[in-house]
């Protein structure tokens, strides 16, 4: 993330795989990270940026402290868990009350499926036994995270919906072969493609609801509306294939 993010401070200027932003034209400044990486990468963010950070939350599998201003968290993976469900209400009142002069910087990793989460009409407990059921089907990474998106009320770009009209840059570590932004985490800030109707196929091929014994899964729809995503910007900062790379490099 250092070699890609860098402040001019002279200017003002977050400056992102050559990418200016203005941040003299923001009142706030918020970071939220979540996923396996969030914890390093918001400390390594919090270098770049300091005190322009008006305040901040993480969401990872460790515990951790960058400075006063960010509140860490230690949340279940692989399973959704109801700490889970209320650290992800916790961050989200901190994006209660942002205006179109607001940015949130969004760091996104693997493992925020299950440490952001915030389910549509079921429990935690059947929503782990519903990743369960797919998983142990074989459902893909692809399969899995459509259903995600449609139980939950802040995947498949509902996190962009929360935090507009608020501008919103996404700092993406894919762990998703192939590198679709919108499945990494489940998409929270980025337009879905994928529709409920999907999701309802996928659930009705590996035959989820009957063998859980539910009488149905209740879906809902994710944001289409364009208007949500305009002021959005969204960046690949570590993939698979770089991580790769970067082993041939050291081995060689």
């Amino acid at each position: 993330i250092l070699e890609q993010v860098k402040y001019d401070e002279k200017k003002h200027q977050l400056v992102i795989q050559n990418k200016k932003f203005d941040l003299s034209r923001y009142k706030k400044i918020i970071c939220l990270g979540i996923g396996k990486a969030a914890l390093e990468a918001a400390t390594a963010f919090y270098r770049i940026l300091g005190n322009k950070i008006s305040r901040g939350f993480v969401i990872d599998v460790k515990e951790g402290f960058i400075n006063e201003k960010i509140i860490c968290r230690a949340g279940t993976h692989p399973l959704i868990s109801e700490q889970n469900i209320n650290y992800t209400k916790e961050a989200l009142s901190f994006l209660e009350d942002l205006t179109k002069d607001d940015l949130v910087i969004f760091i996104v990793s693997g493992g925020g499926s299950a440490l952001f989460e915030l389910p549509f009409e079921i429990t935690a407990e059947k929503q782990a036994e519903i990743f369960k059921a797919l998983t142990k089907q074989g459902a893909n990474i692809k399969e899995l995270n459509t259903v995600r998106k449609h139980i939950s009320l802040v995947k498949g770009g509902q996190l962009a919906k929360k935090i507009y009209p608020a501008s919103l840059i996404s700092l993406v570590f894919s762990d998703v072969p192939g590198d679709d932004l919108s499945m990494v985490a489940s998409g929270p800030s980025l337009k879905d493609s994928t529709t409920a109707r999907e999701a309802q196929a996928v659930l009705e091929e590996y035959k989820v609801a009957q063998t859980l014994n539910l009488s149905s899964i209740k879906l809902v729809e994710t944001p289409k509306e364009e208007k949500y995503f305009i002021n959005t910007r969204n960046f690949l900062i570590v993939s698979p294939a770089r991580a790769l790379l970067a082993m041939r490099e050291k081995a060689e």
